[in-house]
Parts: C-alpha cells; structure tokens; sequence
C-alpha cells in the first residue's frame, strides 16, 4: 500500500515518513494551524514588525506567534503563526484590527522573548543571544557494528526547530549549538533505509550514541467504533509521549488505512482528528491515547475507533437583532493530547446560521452541557449554553436552534486624577473584573482602552478597575524560593500612592464612552523592627512576611515555602488575610517592611479578596534555622504610619 502524504502539522518540523530531512535549515514554511481551520476577517492593517539581533543584524526564520490578548474565550483559535524573511521582517495580515497581541519569538539561536503589539503597527524587536553547548556521539550499524560514516543525525528541539549533521569516517558526529534552555528533544539517525531509535535528549545532556537498524512502521484504520465501517480523511497524528518538537501526521485512506513508514523506533502516541468524529481518552490525567511501541522488524498495528460528534445548528445574531454573518462559532473541546486549547468551530454564513460538530456532549465525556460561543470582530461576542440529552451512540445526536446574541463593541478612554486635581500617570485601566484590555496612564493621566468585545449577558454596566502602582513587595506573589526572592525596597521619596478603585461606565454597542476618574490618596505604612533569638542575638538573614488580616500557621507556611502548596498555586476562593510584603532581617536583624494604607475597597481590587480589616495584619518571621514564630492580631491607629515590632524567636 501507498504511505499517504504526510502533512506538517502546527509542533511539526520534520517530516520523517515520507520525506525525512536531508539538511540542517529545513523548516515549514507556514506552520499547519491545527485549531483554527477558518480564516480570520483582516483588520485594515494587519501586524507586522522586524527581528533582529544585537548588533541590530535581521534575524531570518525566526518564529513568531501572535496570539490576541484581549478577553476572549476564541483567542488560541485566533492565533496566528509566521516566520520572518531573509530581511527579518514578519507580516500577519489577517490580524483583526485595533487589537492587542501577545508575541512569542522562538528563533533556534537566540533567546526566546514575548512582548506586546497593537495591530496596526510596526514594532522592531531585539532577541538577544541563546548560550549553547556541544553535544556529541557516534552512530554504528546493528547488523555488524562497526561505525557508520555517512549518516545523516537530525536534533530537533522542543520549540520545533531541527538541526542535522553527517558522521564522520570513524561515525562521529556533533552539534555545536545546542540551546542550553532546551528543556526536551529529540535525537536520531538514518542511512539509506535505516533508522535508528529517537532517543530524547534533556537540558545538559551532551553525548548520544545511535545504532542503525531496521526502521520502524506503524499502521492501522480509523473505524466508526459502534459499526466498524472505515473512516476516510481522518489525520493521524504520531508524536513521543512527551512534549518535542517532533510529530508525523498521515490522512486514511478510502479504506480507513493510515501508515507510517520508515520512522525511528520509539514509544509514541497515536490519535486521530475528523470533522464529524472523535477519538476518545483513553489513559492519563491529560486525557492522552494510549502510548504504543513501535521497533523495527516488526510492522506494528494501531486500529482507532472513532465515535460520532454532536451536531449543534443554530443562528447568531448582532446587538440590533439582525443576523451577523461570518461570525466565528466555536465549541472547547474536552480532549487535549497535545497539551494546548482547541476548538470545534466555523463560520456563519450570509443568514447569520451555523452548524458545527463538537464532541464535547458525546455520552463518553464527563461535561453535560458545553457552551458556544461566537465572535466577530466587529459586533462582540456572545455565548449560549447547551445541554446534553442525547444517551445514543450510534447516531449523530443534532441540537439544533441555538441562538446566540452578540453583545457588541465600544471604547472607553479619559483622564485620571487625584483629588487635588493632579494628573497620574502609570495607573493600570482595565475591565473588572476580566483584566482585559490593560492600559496605563501617560504623563497626562490619559487612558484609552481602545474598542474591546462586551461581555455577554451584560446590559446596563461594565465595571472599570483603576490600579495605582504598590511600593516593592519583595516578591511576595511568586512560586520562587526564599533564596530566589529580591528584599522588598524602600518606596522612592517622590513617589505617590492611591486607593485602587472601580467605576461603573454604561453599556452602549459602538459607543465611545468618557470615563474619568479620581483617586485617593493613600499613606504609605512602614513595619519596622528587630528579629532576635531566644538568647536576645541578633538574627540575620531571617524571613519576615507581613499579611493584611490575620494569617493562619499553615497559609504564612505555604508563602515562605512554595514547595509546600500543592496544585497550580492559584487561590480562587476569597480570604480572610493577603499576603501584602516580604523583606529579610540584616546583620543586625533588623527589617523594615512598607505597604499602602489601603481601603476595604482597596484591598477588594488589590488583592481579589474581601473580608479583611484594613488596619489589621499579621507577622509571620522564619529563621535560618528554622524557628518560626506568627504574630498576630497587630493593629495601626489611623493617625500612625510607622510600627515597630520586636520580634524574639524560641
């Protein structure tokens, strides 16, 4: 049998089946974007910019992925990805307008970098240089084992670039600019018709020895699971258990067949994708299929059986009620193997009517109701929830008469002052409480979020947060370690802090709102004080974390010891305390900790909690050697801004 054509698909950049890489430059030249098979409505001025190096040199081949930033649940469907050309200049054309973007850089010889871009724009961006190392090795053959000069060795890195080197007389061969940040690749070798095994390769690895052998070959069909019938123009997707820059993709055949041939042995997953059928989970807390071994001298079989998708019809809407035609409709999807956010989505067509496969209502998944959402850059987005109740499968369930309303666009700009009247600069606007668009004030306290989508099933009002800058906190809110974190530092004398707060502006579809607003002014607070032991010595370099509210032993634990917490670290339940600052004592023990004196508001905004006295805090003090002690219960008079605080630990 024919293999089938291999694609690239978006982690792809090496096809291996059917056409293995012959050279060290070869890349795609557009990345597959595998969930975002519809095209975006252009903006009047797409995005573009120019990378290059230090020394101001363009950067050709760079990667580069514009993600929006605004609050959208579409936004990993509306990416976009390109590489920059010989003269470093990178072009999106289908980026919708007078939107933010994130951009992600990942060149193979320079520093991976993210920044911001608003669309419309040419932005020049330097990467710095990548520090590299040797990784070398030898490659000899199974059947005499003796070296193999000759054979063509292929790296290829986990952010998708791949490099290749030939073998010397003796079977040598080296890299010589290996990424140090390379978390995770992948190694192997081919000659003629042999393959050796992919061997994965981690941060600091520097030898890999490979042997020629027989190459491998995987194969099977994709069957509808209830009748067994072959399921043609499925993509198969082949990849290591683990996160490489290193996948194969093949379409079934008329017959429901796919293969793989020739491919490293190796431990690999296997799945497939359709428009109107689904693989489901079958193992792991990713949901991943099941992991699969392919060697050579054996042809290794893989059937997949494919279930039927739920077909969702139904009609989008605009804020006036008329239909929105080529609106986006998308469906998340419950199934992640590659460890990324998709979507089953479309378009709707002139008479504002969709109709998408999702196999999110299907009875093998746990989610009994999904939500669709729809978006068009021009009149919002808008949402409608879906419950299942269809049991069967054997059919295609169909729910149809879905309605969607777009709940529209508009822009909110003015000025921000204090309450003498004074302009503020460097104060963050932004919706309450999405946290998107985020702007700053200029020198002249102006703001302007500029055109964002309205949230759905608001009518009347959108919350605006305006957030004043906070005096350093010594790296409170991180995961890093104790030796990791900077001392918190003192407030610059010139500098002025407000109370956070929020302003409702009236909701209107294309309207152009002013919204200005007035900040208190707030004291700053400094703790001070002496740490000391039993015996009354000074303790150097003992912890010393201030919490607004009373702190419990175990939460102040957990902030002085991140390996502690347990899970992604994110607390979305409201408290009764918030870690405010942290600093450590000097030579003499002695530390001094300054914070905002904030409102119940304040904190509200500040810190996503409520239930907290403003003038109450807590003290939570470590020592090297692992004394601890919690104070608190600790007040402050509304005419004090300094408290001193001795602090003995036993």
């Amino acid at each position: 049998m024919t293999s089938p054509a291999v694609l690239w698909t978006w982690l792809l950049v090496l096809v291996a089946a059917a056409n293995p890489l012959r050279g060290a430059d070869a890349r795609p030249p557009r990345a597959f974007e595998m969930n975002s098979p519809v095209s975006q409505a252009a903006g009047p001025a797409g995005l573009a910019g120019r990378v290059v190096d230090v020394q101001g040199r363009p950067i050709a081949g760079a990667r580069v992925i514009a993600t929006p930033g605004a609050n959208l649940p579409l936004r990993q469907a509306l990416r976009l990805e390109a590489y920059s050309d010989e003269d470093g200049v990178y072009r999106f054309e289908d980026a919708l307008a007078e939107t933010d973007y994130c951009l992600e850089f990942s060149p193979s010889a320079h520093a991976y970098q993210t920044t911001t871009a608003r669309s419309g724009g040419f932005m020049v961006t330097t990467l710095g240089p990548v520090r590299v190392h040797r990784l070398a090795g030898s490659v000899c053959r199974a059947a005499t084992g003796q070296k193999a000069a000759g054979a063509t060795i292929v790296l290829i890195d986990e952010k998708g670039y791949a490099r290749g080197a030939t073998s010397g007389h003796d079977g040598s061969f080296e890299f010589d600019d290996v990424p140090d940040d390379v978390g995770q690749g992948t190694v192997y070798a081919y000659d003629g018709d042999l393959y050796s095994q992919y061997v994965m390769i981690r941060r600091g690895t520097i030898s890999v020895d490979l042997t020629l052998d027989t190459p491998a070959c995987l194969q099977g069909r994709c069957v509808a699971a209830t009748s067994n019938d072959p399921l043609p123009g499925c993509r198969v997707t082949v990849r290591p258990p683990f996160v490489c820059g290193f996948a194969l993709e093949a379409e079934t055949a008329a017959d429901g067949t796919y293969r793989f041939e020739p491919m490293p042995s190796g431990e690999y997953i296997v799945y497939a994708r359709h428009a109107e059928w689904f693989q489901p989970p079958t193992r792991g807390a990713f949901l991943e299929p099941e992991r699969i071994l392919a060697l050579g001298r054996v042809t290794s079989a893989w059937d997949i059986g494919m279930h039927a998708k739920s077909r969702v019809e139904g009609t989008v809407f605009g804020p006036d009620g008329s239909p929105a035609a080529d609106a986006i409709v998308a469906v998340p999807t419950a199934i992640e193997p590659i460890h990324d956010t998709l979507y089953d989505l479309t378009r709707t067509g002139a008479d504002g009517r969709f109709a998408l496969y999702a196999h999110t209502l299907h009875p093998l998944l746990r989610t009994r109701s999904v939500e669709v959402v729809a978006f068009s850059d021009t009149l919002g987005m808008g949402t409608a929830r879906v419950t299942r109740t269809d049991e069967s499968d054997s059919v295609t369930p169909l729910y149809g008469d879905v309605e969607i309303k777009l709940a529209g666009r508009m822009r909110i700009s003015g000025c921000v002052r204090d309450t003498a009247g004074t302009p503020l600069s460097d104060i963050s606007a932004y919706l309450h409480p999405n946290l998107h668009p985020i702007r700053r004030t200029d020198a002249s306290g102006f703001y302007d979020l500029g055109w964002f989508a309205l949230p759905p099933n608001v009518e009347t009002r959108i919350m605006v947060t305006f957030k004043g800058p906070r005096p350093h906190d010594g790296d409170m809110h991180t995961l890093l370690s104790p030796s990791e974190r900077e001392p918190a530092r003192p407030p610059r004398p010139d500098a002025t802090y407000v109370l956070h707060t929020s302003l409702p502006a009236a909701v209107q579809h294309g309207g152009d709102a002013v919204l200005n607003a007035t900040l208190t002014p707030a004291d700053v607070l400094t703790f001070g004080g002496v740490v000391t032991d039993a015996a009354g010595s000074p303790v150097p370099q003992a912890q010393i974390m201030l919490f607004a509210g009373n702190a419990d032993q175990n939460e102040w634990l957990n902030e002085m010891h991140p390996e502690r917490m347990r899970g992604d670290g994110f607390v979305s339940h409201r408290r009764a305390h918030v870690p405010l600052a942290r600093t450590v004592a000097d030579a003499k023990g002695r530390f001094a900790l300054h914070v905002v004196r904030e409102s119940r508001a304040s904190l509200e905004i500040g810190h996503f909690t409520t239930n907290i006295d403003p003038a109450l805090f807590s003290l939570g003090v470590g020592s090297p050697d692992g004394a601890q002690l919690l104070l608190r219960d600790i007040r402050i008079g509304d005419d004090e801004t300094d408290k001193h605080i001795e602090v003995r630990l036993r």
